[in-house]
């Protein structure tokens, strides 16, 4: 990975996409431009960002940028928690960690805000945490931030605390399952009906109302939060490479690039703030797995066997979708996997053209992974998980290839 181009391609490409407003129109619909970006740029495909993002803002429409004022007070707990989900101060939400952006280095102002909105983590389907995540990346590429990459942290943070979700429920990580023996238990009756976007808020507003929700919620046992990440995504994708069908597609796969975004972060906060954040992550795709997907299967089935797909397809992904998931920082089983399966889907035309020119040959039979980007991947070494339960893949995992260890530079290091 070429840091300096990546940081020159990363800002010309925040510059290019500084008109556009938070979200696009026609719904709460995130920005992916600064996102889509900044993964595309990651994974080494410099010259396709630009193409990429005149494609982006040809085919989206966009709001305007809010204008803002100074109407919420950082020192005053009553004026900023009184505005989290607030959408119509998401331009007042910019110009505060702007201020603060500009007054102190940016990784106090993460620290210091990082456990104050992550029990919002589902702001914007969790695209407030996972614009954050990919601003921080940028930031931590380089020993001199720049303006723009600044702001694009202010965007991240204000869009996260502007479209704040608080869902209930207390994750202790203090019982005796497995992960995925906890998915298994997740209440499947009495679930709420959900169609669009307010009934859904509704819905996760009332989530401790279902019996066995909050049992299932503290099911899980105690590990390294490093663990639970790896856990989390690959039960996850599982879920997602079990249910090709499911509408809307880009809900499942935030189940797994939310924690690959939190993983990123966590290298640049305290040691006390990361198993809360598995916490909430956790809450969030029991929220997600229990509204979106049991509700919408027959309510009168007594259990929940994930169906056996003998083809798996990864259907409904736009390029900006699919940049989101490749660039997660996924465990190199769970990653392979996705390659292995895709069979022409845009996430393996992402990646595999950049292996063969690299002269590396992708063999879509082989259970290797490909190589991330070495410069930017979190030192903490991962893990892969085996096939447990039944949200996991239909079929047995290949066994996986020791994995080549990335040099990495921690200046800061550390896209779904």
């Amino acid at each position: 990975m070429d840091v300096d181009r990546y940081a020159d391609i990363l800002n010309s490409a925040l510059e290019r996409v500084a008109d556009l407003g938070f979200e696009r129109t026609g719904g709460e619909l995130a920005n992916h431009a600064p996102m889509g970006a900044e993964a595309i740029a990651v994974l080494g495909y410099f010259d396709e960002v630009g193409p990429w993002i005149e494609r982006y803002r040809t085919g989206q429409e966009h709001y305007d940028p809010p204008e803002g004022s100074n109407r919420i007070d950082a020192a005053d707990e009553s004026s900023w928690r009184s505005a989290l989900g607030s959408f119509e101060q998401v331009g007042d939400w910019e110009l505060l960690f702007r201020r603060e952006l500009a007054d102190e280095p940016w990784r106090a102002v993460l620290t210091r805000w990082w456990p104050r909105l992550i029990p919002g983590l589902f702001a914007g389907m969790t695209h407030g945490v996972i614009r954050t995540a990919h601003a921080v990346r940028g930031l931590a590429s380089v020993d001199e931030p720049s303006s723009l990459q600044l702001d694009e942290l202010a965007r991240g943070l204000a869009y996260w605390a502007a479209r704040f979700v608080h869902l209930p429920g207390r994750v202790g990580f203090d019982g005796t399952a497995a992960l995925s023996d906890a998915i298994a238990t997740l209440p499947r009756r009495g679930l709420p009906e959900a169609r669009n976007v307010e009934e859904f808020q509704r819905a996760w507003a009332q989530m401790d109302r279902i019996p066995g929700y909050d049992a299932a919620l503290r099911a899980p046992a105690p590990a390294d939060p490093q663990r639970l990440l790896s856990e989390m995504t690959a039960e996850f994708a599982g879920v997602f490479l079990a249910h090709p069908d499911f509408v809307p597609a880009p809900a499942l796969v935030h189940a797994v690039t939310a924690p690959a975004a939190v993983r990123l972060v966590l290298p640049h906060l305290p040691a006390e703030q990361h198993l809360p954040s598995v916490g909430e992550l956790w809450k969030m795709q029991a929220a997600l797995l229990t509204t979106m997907l049991f509700a919408a299967r027959d309510s009168h089935a007594p259990d929940f066997p994930a169906p056996g797909v003998p083809e798996l397809r990864l259907g409904g992904l736009g390029d900006a979708a699919a940049a989101e998931l490749l660039a997660a920082d996924l465990p190199d089983l769970v990653r392979a996997a996705i390659l292995r399966e895709a069979r022409g889907n845009p996430l393996a035309l992402l990646e595999i053209p950049g292996l063969r020119r690299t002269g590396l040959g992708y063999d879509p039979g082989a259970a290797t992974a490909p190589p991330g980007p070495a410069r930017l991947r979190s030192p903490a070494r991962r893990t892969a998980v085996p096939h447990r339960g039944p949200c996991c893949w239909s079929r047995p995992p290949p066994t996986p290839v020791k994995p080549k260890r990335c040099s990495t530079r921690r200046a800061g290091s550390i896209r779904p």
